[in-house]
């Protein structure tokens, strides 16, 4: 399938276009003279896609100039690793100033990244702060390679959070223990001994500065990694892929709501953590270049991936105190426990509502629009206010008294012949057109919602207890908590109509006797 659909002038491309090749290549953007020419989008062997997996294209957006690419793009190369370059081109070539991330997230910056393709001078780390120079010369000379324990990827930020998170009370009661036993000690010393006594040897685990804790527990983090490379490797796939009913043949790309669906299946709530908070430990380094927050459909590439699995297992499980000898560590034990007691368990089994079904025929978008109408991220309380208007907010007023009739004054058949102020500030507390956006769910008691949300998050309730109401919650347990209401929704409705057919019946009865009720529930009487 090939042609072009769009704007013409005198039968020349002109204007606005969609333009197909023979070789599956896609433009849409602006033409000039036959020619793509402004703003457009051009992407290599394109294909169709109905699949909730998101494919890694090889695709560039930006400006093009008499059918070349001139002026500022991004080009993205594919591959599912992520790697992308933002910056000028020129006569199809990448040249001057601009931004390229590799495959595992190494970030090369310069203001002459490159000349004609090729990289640029390589300029000291003092005047632009981003990589060594031996870094960039692997790069240039490897763009392609990649290798999750690569030393151009840092993994010094966890490492450094790690420490920041060490239980400073537990310092200082340290510091207090041996400064009253040192204040204590006998003072008679025999001097001959102190001179003969030999200094004490420093163990071959001992610990000498923080830089020395800071390159071990960096480079047992990358053991760690390179231990369960294999494993990582195929958990993305299969989370890329956890929706899929069909084969896929293109290479998939994570996205942010099913990384969610991962942290789902591992249980990660019970363990104290939500969605949110783990959105918030991704989102804080900027290095990591998450562009929002919350957005369920920004692309988690592997290298990405990494690091939000080492951010949520140093959260759960690093240690709060300085190690022992070496090799007892900070993190890297840390991140070991949380993969063979968290992740590997949990991969093995698909919990809730959209790895089950759901996700392929609820229209995604549509619910993420009705989400973020009430907040991104908002808290189980506002999706209670969603549903109905708080009792405290129904409560009648106080009815005026006739005496000194003013303008709120009762007429005598209940209604006031002239609104009062106190009416009129009334108005302001009525709901407000489509205030609640979610009165479908009417039929259902806050208890049962609560419970619903009780599911995803244990910490709600505690021996039936409403405990806190305030809980953020992300898309996904949105999605999940929407679909758990509607099905309640519907089989209490169901109940209801069940109910009512049965008073009918039972009514009918005991009004016109047990014949004629059977001809009226049955007129096809023999």
């Amino acid at each position: 399938m090939s042609g072009y659909k769009g704007q013409w002038d005198k039968y020349v491309r002109e204007g606005k276009g969609l333009m197909i090749w023979p070789n599956h290549d896609f433009y849409r953007g602006e033409w000039k003279n036959g020619v793509m020419s402004g703003y457009g989008m051009y992407i290599w062997d394109a294909y169709y896609n109905n699949t909730l997996s998101l494919p890694s294209i090889t695709a560039y957006r930006g400006l093009w100039f008499k059918g070349q690419r001139n002026g500022y793009g991004i080009l993205n190369l594919g591959l599912g690793l992520g790697s992308h370059y933002k910056g000028e081109f020129k006569n199809n070539m990448k040249h001057g100033v601009g931004k390229f991330v590799s495959n595992n997230g190494l970030i090369l910056q310069s203001k002459n990244l490159f000349i004609d393709d090729n990289f640029g001078p390589l300029l000291p780390d003092s005047e632009y702060g981003r990589v060594s120079l031996d870094n960039k010369r692997l790069q240039q000379l490897e763009p392609y390679k990649f290798d999750i324990c690569d030393r151009s990827v840092g993994l010094c930020y966890h490492i450094v959070q790690a420490l920041k998170n060490i239980d400073k009370q537990e310092e200082i009661r340290a510091n207090m223990i041996n400064d009253y036993i040192e204040n204590n000690k006998p003072m008679v010393v025999n001097s001959s001994s102190v001179q003969n006594e030999d200094p004490p040897e420093e163990t071959s685990g001992s610990i000498h500065d923080i830089d020395d804790l800071i390159i071990f527990e960096e480079s047992s983090l990358r053991k760690a990694l390179r231990c369960y490379e294999t494993d990582l490797k195929n958990i993305y796939y299969k989370y890329a892929t956890v929706c899929n009913t069909e084969e896929i043949y293109f290479t998939p790309v994570l996205t942010r709501l099913l990384l969610w669906q991962l942290y789902y299946d591992c249980n990660i709530h019970e363990k104290g953590l939500t969605l949110v908070e783990i959105d918030r430990l991704f989102h804080q380094n900027p290095e990591w270049l998450a562009r929002t927050p919350h957005d369920p459909f920004e692309k988690i590439y592997f290298w990405q991936f990494l690091h939000s699995l080492i951010s949520v297992g140093s959260r759960l499980y690093a240690k709060k105190q300085l190690p022992g000898p070496k090799p007892d560590t900070i993190l890297a034990s840390g991140f070991r426990t949380f993969m063979e007691t968290v992740v590997l368990p949990g991969v093995t089994c698909r919990r809730g509502k959209l790895a089950n079904g759901y996700g392929s025929f609820i229209p995604l978008k549509r619910t993420y629009e009705l989400y973020r109408s009430l907040g991104e991220p908002h808290t189980v309380r506002t999706f209670l206010r969603a549903v109905r208007c708080a009792p405290h907010y129904c409560s009648e007023r106080a009815p005026a008294t006739r005496e000194g009739a003013g303008a709120g004054a009762d007429n005598g058949d209940g209604e006031s012949p002239h609104p009062s102020e106190d009416d009129a500030d009334g108005d302001q507390d009525e709901p407000e057109p489509n205030k609640y956006k979610l009165f479908n769910f009417g039929n259902l008691s806050n208890k049962a919602i609560i419970q619903i949300f009780s599911h995803i998050f244990p910490q709600i309730c505690t021996n039936d207890i409403i405990m806190d109401l305030e809980i953020e919650i992300t898309f996904y347990e949105f999605f999940e908590a929407f679909v758990a209401c509607a099905e309640e929704s519907i089989r209490v409705k169901n109940e209801e109509l069940r109910w009512r057919e049965r008073f009918l019946n039972e009514a009918a009865v005991v009004s016109t006797g047990p014949g004629l009720a059977a001809h009226i529930t049955n007129p096809v009487a023999k």
